[in-house]
């Protein structure tokens, strides 16, 4: 069996944090083992998993060393165009805050070309892992 990241193809693009308002990951990020899928409803979920994977790492760039875990308690996405017919999708999250075991942020998808295709935000219970 696999883990879940095994699904992804993730290339993350340098983000200057000093630069930039907030936490931010970029990421160009391709499905595995396959990219894109013909039906629009089916290919639409890409962007959604894409939106509420994306939030936690934006936030835990802040964290002070340790490993976090991170569970979605809320989710909102809204879908601007359809899906492109492409392997990758250029993925932005921001932290907006952490703090008493809760993190938020938002997070977009765009085409290869620049086309905002969804944008969402999600709520999240975290917590520092024993190590």
């Amino acid at each position: 069996t696999g883990t879940f990241w095994q699904n992804l193809e993730v290339r993350n693009v340098p983000v200057d944090q000093s630069r930039s308002e907030g936490l931010q990951v970029h990421s160009w990020v391709k499905f595995r083992p396959r990219a894109y899928f013909n039906d629009p409803w089916v290919d639409a979920c890409r962007e959604l998993i894409l939106i509420d994977t994306a939030v936690f790492p934006a936030v835990t760039t802040a964290l002070a060393g340790g490993r976090y875990v991170g569970v979605s308690i809320d989710l909102y996405v809204a879908f601007h165009s359809p899906p492109p017919a492409e392997d990758y999708l250029l993925v932005t999250a921001q932290g907006t805050a952490a703090g008493g075991g809760l993190a938020c942020g938002t997070a977009q998808t765009r085409s290869i070309d620049g086309i905002l295709t969804a944008s969402g935000g999600s709520q999240l219970m975290c917590r520092m892992l024993n190590t």
